[in-house]
């Protein structure tokens, strides 16, 4: 059995937006996503460091090795014409109370950017989560400097919790972040608004 499988990454399922669908990653869609990590500008803002590209390389590396080995799942982000634009990838973590869900996405697609793929794309993964995995509250962070991701996360209904300073292992530098989240009650209050009509699951190849 792979770490694919293990993951889950070879589930047949996929959830149908209006312009783009999420599902599972393929293994030889990993390699496509290793590329976008070549754009020294998406390090920066994905993990909200400002270094030199040397750095950065270092930072994407071992990022890499911890999402794809310790996330719970890993969702691809394709255009309706089959083309892999980014991913999303969460954690669940379960308490006495409340079921919880982290996530990050990345637009990787550098072209795709700001043509609200990622808000489109992040409420298709909030209803899987809140609808099919029956989680509570999604949690998220992002750089303070990163202004456009804040926005969107805004726009998806997330709320500022907290402001953090962290100490990046790497760079030895403090990294300044915000603290989101969207309750599963606020996400069906407005999901009129969310979708022209509700995403569809499905099967695929």
């Amino acid at each position: 059995m792979s770490i694919f499988d293990i993951l889950g990454l070879n589930s047949p399922f996929r959830i149908d937006g209006k312009r783009l669908y999420i599902r599972p990653l393929k293994r030889k869609e990993v390699e496509i996503i290793k590329t976008w990590f070549e754009d020294k500008e998406l390090i920066s803002h994905a993990f909200g460091v400002i270094a030199r590209n040397d750095t950065l390389e270092k930072i994407s590396s071992e990022y890499m090795k911890d999402i794809f080995l310790v996330s719970t799942e890993i969702l691809g982000i394709f255009l309706n014409s089959g083309e892999l634009i980014g991913f999303i990838n969460y954690s669940m973590k379960s308490g006495r109370h409340t079921k919880r869900a982290r996530l990050g996405i990345v637009i990787g697609r550098e072209a795709k950017r700001q043509q609200g793929y990622g808000k489109e794309s992040l409420n298709l993964a909030l209803f899987y989560l809140f609808n099919i995995h029956g989680v509570d509250i999604v949690e998220l962070d992002t750089a303070s400097f990163n202004l456009r991701a804040q926005n969107c996360f805004l726009s998806c209904g997330f709320q500022i919790v907290r402001e953090t300073t962290d100490i990046n292992l790497i760079t030895g530098e403090l990294i300044h972040k915000i603290d989101m989240i969207l309750e599963r009650e606020d996400f069906f209050l407005d999901i009129a608004e969310r979708f022209e009509e509700l995403p569809k699951a499905g099967t695929c190849q």
